[in-house]
């Protein structure tokens, strides 16, 4: 049986878009719309299978986690649930992505589980202006942009965007504005498909940093995290008055606090959320706020222009820590250089470890200020194929609980952008336990601190929020901090001593060549009269 991943698809209608009739206009406030196969007896001779419906309806049969994750544990009008991939039940109604195309391809409204069919819409769109695209072909669709590609959750769905007059009067509220609870901004639309919760399992990640202990010393309180990637769930229960509205840096309007990705809702959860929400875990740093910026709202990638606007607009909006998610490629030079600003503007920045497959003559990341992060499973082994050289620190990237888009309690991802989130909960914690400490101090200090863990053998080091907050941080004067990195003045010092050790070796040796080249003083002959000196 396949684990739930957090990877979910779905098709939202545009809130300009009409159904047909009145019925599904009423309907549609509670429910979402979708499209949907209701599974035969057999196909072409044989039992119907997720694998063959998924190559039949999206062009390809390892997309089958898709319709999976769709449809786990979502009880069925016919009976009984989706539990085993290779076990399907005539009668079914299965939730497909938004690109399937196809014979038995149905539209409907999805509502407290049960699917009710509906015209589809008037223009024959099932995507949010946001991209302002249309249905596409299986084959057009079946690239996957991120560029982790170990990512466990994200999709191609995009969001239905707010009216024109709804975003721009959203916009104006402010990207530093916190809203909670299962608020709504006139005018926004959230119709993302729910997910099922994944199993109790022992959260190993949360309790491998140990950062309940951390707690005592500092929660993140005053810190704003902007999180870029997808856009952070504002409505969930867990992350309740702990998301700004933040920003949509893709339409150039709206809100950042819808998505139906669940990638920046994941990495919100990991860094924010509420321990009093019912979950048997919470965020890094639960006092914190989180201000999500949506970069993409579809699983093909983003532009570096606009990763580098993103992280702008979270220098100008006040952040303190800026976590990028992996649809940000730093090897892009206009995100490099948007990075740069940043930390000159007292801003630490937590990125993924670049991986073997990215361009090796990018411009470098600044040496100060940024930590670059890679994820590990539970036996401490890698989760992707890090470049040795860009991997500075480790944090749990894999099996990882979190919030799900939509307030699913429990979601087990996996990705690079969530050892981030890790890692980015750390550095808020210690911004707010130390606030003298600027974002070179911030990021040395995480770097100093982090543990080698001798269970899993790893080469390389686990972040510790404890020990981050209870050593005391070398602070650096200013004109050390000014240098351009430690190891780089530890370099010059060294050669300073070894210069003047070789000066100091060359004056004893010309001292000595001129002692035994100089011609003996003539001997005073005893003997000699000596002169008048009175005469």
């Amino acid at each position: 049986m396949m684990l739930l991943s957090g990877i979910t698809l779905g098709s939202p209608q545009s809130a300009s878009a009409t159904a047909g009739t009145s019925a599904v206009h009423a309907a549609q406030a509670d429910a979402t719309y979708l499209k949907y196969y209701t599974v035969l007896p057999s196909y072409a001779g044989a039992p119907e299978r997720l694998d063959e419906i998924a190559q039949r309806l999206l062009g390809s049969a390892g997309r089958a986690i898709e319709i999976y994750d769709l449809n786990v544990a979502r009880s069925q009008e016919a009976g009984g649930a989706l539990s085993d991939a290779d076990t399907l039940t005539t009668g079914w109604k299965l939730v497909l992505p938004w690109d399937a195309v196809g014979d038995g391809v149905q539209y409907g409204l999805l509502t407290d589980g049960t699917i009710t069919a509906a015209s589809p819409p008037a223009d024959g769109s099932v995507l949010g202006a946001d991209t302002g695209e249309s249905t596409k072909t299986a084959a057009e669709t079946s690239e996957t942009g991120s560029r982790d590609a170990t990512t466990g959750a994200g999709s191609s769905t995009a969001e239905p965007s707010a009216s024109s007059s709804g975003a721009a009067a959203a916009s104006t509220a402010g990207v530093g504005t916190t809203r909670g609870g299962n608020a709504t901004v006139p005018g926004q639309v959230r119709h993302c498909p729910r997910l099922a919760a994944a199993g109790q399992e022992p959260e190993w990640a949360r309790t491998q940093i140990g950062m309940q202990r951390a707690w005592s010393y500092s929660k993140g309180a005053g810190q704003l995290v902007a999180v870029i990637d997808s856009g952070v769930d504002g409505s969930v229960k867990a992350l309740a008055g702990h998301v700004s509205v933040g920003t949509n840096v893709v339409s150039g309007q709206g809100l950042g606090d819808i998505d139906c990705l669940g990638t920046g809702t994941a990495m919100g959860s990991i860094i924010a959320a509420q321990p009093s929400a019912g979950a048997a875990w919470a965020g890094v740093a639960p006092d914190a706020t989180v201000m999500p910026i949506r970069v993409t709202v579809r699983k093909h990638g983003s532009k570096a222009e606009i990763d580098a606007r993103a992280i702008s607009e979270a220098v100008s909006a006040g952040a303190t820590v800026i976590a990028l998610g992996s649809y940000v490629d730093t090897s892009e030079v206009a995100v490099v250089a948007a990075i740069e600003d940043a930390v000159a503007d007292d801003v630490v920045v937590v990125a993924g470890a670049q991986l073997e497959t990215d361009p090796a003559d990018g411009r470098p990341l600044p040496t100060e200020g940024v930590v670059q992060v890679g994820g590990i499973d539970e036996k401490g082994s890698p989760i992707a194929e890090y470049r040795s050289s860009s991997i500075q620190i480790v944090a749990p990237g894999a099996d990882v609980h979190a919030v799900g888009r939509t307030g699913t309690p429990r979601v087990l991802v996996r990705g690079t952008q969530y050892a981030v989130a890790f890692a980015a909960g750390e550095a808020a914690l210690i911004r707010a336990a130390f606030p003298h400490l600027d974002a070179a101090g911030v990021a040395r200090q995480m770097l100093a601190t982090a543990r080698h863990s001798d269970e899993t053998g790893l080469r390389v080091r686990v972040i510790d929020p404890f020990t981050a907050l209870t050593r005391a941080p070398v602070v650096m004067s200013a004109s050390t901090s000014s240098a351009p990195s430690s190891a780089n003045t530890g370099v010059l010092v060294r050669i300073a001593l070894a210069l003047v050790l070789l000066g100091v070796l060359i004056l004893l040796i010309a001292h000595m060549l001129r002692t035994l080249q100089a011609p003996p003083e003539p001997q005073e002959d005893p003997a000699a009269p000596k002169p008048n000196v009175y005469a």
